[in-house]
């Protein structure tokens, strides 16, 4: 995605004050409110980490290749310098040999735990998710990033 249909993105968020991400954030698990996951996410973006924030600030992307579909994976992250975030996922490949663009908005944060790793929780709405949860781990080291699967993202602006 590029700065501006980020910046466009990130401004309908902000526009949207009245609507669900500028409400008090929730977690859904299948279309129901999880009481317990929306506790924590509003406790971690309570808590969220002001140089974690500024580290991640801008685009962050990686490249997943799985060799039984035949498939690519192409992901860019773009955080803002506050909680939101944006992904646009290009995945190429598989039977069809094409290319499918998948695009979807969310708030992030994440505290430290010690030398460089973050807990992390998110929360994501995009075509197939409304407000979804997930929590993780991240290792930041200089301008790379490697998440809790081992996945190693660049920063490419």
């Amino acid at each position: 995605m590029n700065r501006i249909a980020f910046l466009v993105v990130l401004a309908g968020v902000a526009s949207a004050s009245t609507g669900a991400l500028a409400q008090q954030p929730v977690c859904k698990r299948q279309g129901q409110v999880d009481q317990a996951a929306t506790k924590a996410l509003q406790e971690m973006l309570q808590r969220a980490d002001p140089k974690l924030k500024q580290t991640l600030a801008g685009t962050w992307y990686f490249e997943t290749r799985s060799p039984s579909t035949n498939q690519v994976s192409y992901m860019y992250f773009t955080f803002g310098p506050d909680t939101l975030f944006a992904y646009r996922n290009r995945v190429c490949g598989g039977l069809t040999g094409g290319c499918n663009d998948y695009e979807g908005i969310g708030l992030f944060a994440g505290i430290q735990t010690g030398n460089g790793v973050y807990t992390t929780m998110s929360t994501v709405s995009d075509l197939n998710r409304d407000s979804e949860c997930s929590g993780g781990t991240l290792r930041v080291s200089g301008s790379t990033v490697r998440d809790g699967a081992g996945q190693v993202w660049r920063k490419v602006r």
